[in-house]
């Protein structure tokens, strides 16, 4: 039952993430390729490949001389880390919309636009950075260390 969970959430977290620099290779905010669909299955696949293959090089780096504990806690910190840089290239192609000339008026004002790039982009660093923050070990009583 917990290897169907973990399937399915790493599909979820894979596709979850690939959907976001896709919609960054259509706008051209990221490379063109990126915004790519598949011609049989209409599936980003290039998207899908590029975090695959992202996510699987950070992973495997991670687990150089780990035990399994050090390993699976490395896996939690790394699921927050990988999914927070889709939200910095979400974060930083509107701060390129609110901080550019060239775009009209719009629905949302420009203070508006501006605030919410500068603090999700705030955000995500602040995120990222949270779990490689090294953490007080808790050291049983009557144990010296």
């Amino acid at each position: 039952m917990l290897a169907v969970a973990i399937a399915g959430s790493t599909s979820a977290w894979l596709g979850g993430s690939a959907r976001i620099i896709f919609v960054s290779g259509i706008d051209r905010y990221m490379p063109k390729a990126l915004g790519k669909v598949h011609p049989k299955f209409a599936t980003p696949h290039i998207a899908i490949l590029t975090i695959a293959t992202l996510s699987s090089l950070l992973v495997s780096m991670s687990f150089i001389g780990a035990t399994v504990k050090e390993a699976y806690v490395t896996l939690l910190e790394l699921s927050v880390l990988l999914q927070m840089i889709s939200y910095l290239y979400l974060y930083a192609a509107l701060a390129h919309v609110a901080f550019s000339r060239t775009s009209g008026p719009g629905y949302y004002s420009k203070t508006l636009l501006r605030f919410a790039s500068v603090g999700g982009i705030a955000a995500t660093v602040l995120g990222e950075g949270w779990p490689s923050c090294p953490r007080a070990r808790s050291i049983p009583s009557g144990v010296s260390s």
